[in-house]
């Protein structure tokens, strides 16, 4: 009994590990994500955190490729991000919800090689998924695809070599003097 405890001890801990690595792999797409917009805005870091900061992954990505499109960035960039969220709403991205936010439990059909995980939210909501060891690792190496994937193109298309520029901020104040409401330009 002793040896299957510690045999389940290891894969858990074996299970907890993989966890964080997706979580840690996850946030680096989603700021791949937040550059290719902040570059395309040309903004600053701190702007663009603004700007970025609480869009979850999906709302991110269509804003992604709302802006490349709109400003004609370049093809490799917007086929990109086009694929990125193919493969987030083809279960990507409800998977790694799965493995990050479900609550997990014992699997009695299975106690050694998987638990339960459980959504209490979106699809299949309530209903428990055996996740393994070899389902996470899967799911840690798709995120790292799809991360490696967008990076490739985001350098190719020389987004993540162009510098930040000046905040709005410093910027506003020079344009509203010069646009002063007594100057107008029509005459009637």
């Amino acid at each position: 009994m002793t040896v299957l405890l510690s045999e389940f001890e290891k894969l858990r801990n074996d299970r907890n590990t993989q966890i964080g690595s997706i979580c840690h792999q996850w946030a680096h797409l989603e700021w791949i994500l937040a550059i290719v917009i902040w570059r395309l805005l040309r903004v600053d870091d701190v702007t663009g955190r603004i700007i970025t900061g609480g869009l979850d992954i999906l709302p991110r990505t269509n804003m992604a490729i709302a802006l490349a499109e709109y400003l004609k960035a370049p093809a490799v960039i917007r086929r990109a991000l086009r694929d990125t969220r193919t493969t987030l709403q083809e279960g990507l991205n409800e998977r790694r919800n799965q493995a990050i936010h479900g609550l997990r439990f014992t699997n009695p059909d299975d106690q050694i090689n998987s638990e339960l995980f459980v959504m209490y939210r979106g699809r299949n909501a309530g209903a428990p998924r055996p996740i393994s060891n070899k389902d996470l690792k899967q799911l840690w190496q798709d995120v790292i695809a799809t991360q490696l994937s967008l990076l490739e193109a985001a350098t190719r298309s020389g987004l993540l070599s162009a510098p930040s520029t000046k905040p709005a901020r410093t910027i506003a104040p020079k344009v509203a003097r010069s646009a002063s409401p007594k100057e107008s330009t029509s005459k009637s």
